[in-house]
């Protein structure tokens, strides 16, 4: 395997998530934030992470969002991380905008995930795509 995982580049990797788009879950929301919460802003997955050490039974999810795209000009996905409630419904304790993007969860490894995030290399993946009918680009 090699630097990117299963992928060749992180283009490959942006194809995968592209090939992927109809896959996307729409996250839910919170109106208002719980008493006990307050998010850091652009820390998905620290605020995730601070989430489930103070929630038991639930759980990290790690992947993306699809931050632009346009079809035939190109697609752009940010690594983020949601939580899943014990019951498998995948909430967002980060972003509280009023339309939030279809999540696709991380389908390789998640330490080689973890370092590239970390790293910044995978804060913003790119490829050329078109998109499948009815998959909505996330407002900038």
């Amino acid at each position: 395997m090699n630097s990117c995982g299963p992928w060749a580049s992180d283009a490959e990797l942006a194809a995968s998530l592209s090939a992927r788009a109809s896959e996307g879950i729409a996250l839910e929301r919170w109106r208002p934030w719980p008493d006990d919460w307050t998010p850091e802003p652009q820390a998905c997955h620290a605020n995730a992470d601070r989430w489930i050490a103070m929630h038991a039974g639930w759980t990290v999810a790690r992947g993306w969002v699809l931050q632009y795209g346009v079809p035939g000009e190109g697609a752009a996905y940010v690594a983020h991380s949601v939580v899943a409630d014990p019951a498998g419904r995948l909430l967002d304790v980060t972003l509280h905008e009023a339309a939030l993007p279809h999540f696709l969860a991380h389908l390789g490894d998640l330490e080689v995930y973890a370092q590239h995030v970390a790293s910044k290399r995978w804060s913003i993946v790119r490829e050329s795509v078109e998109f499948p009918d009815g998959w909505m680009a996330r407002p900038d």
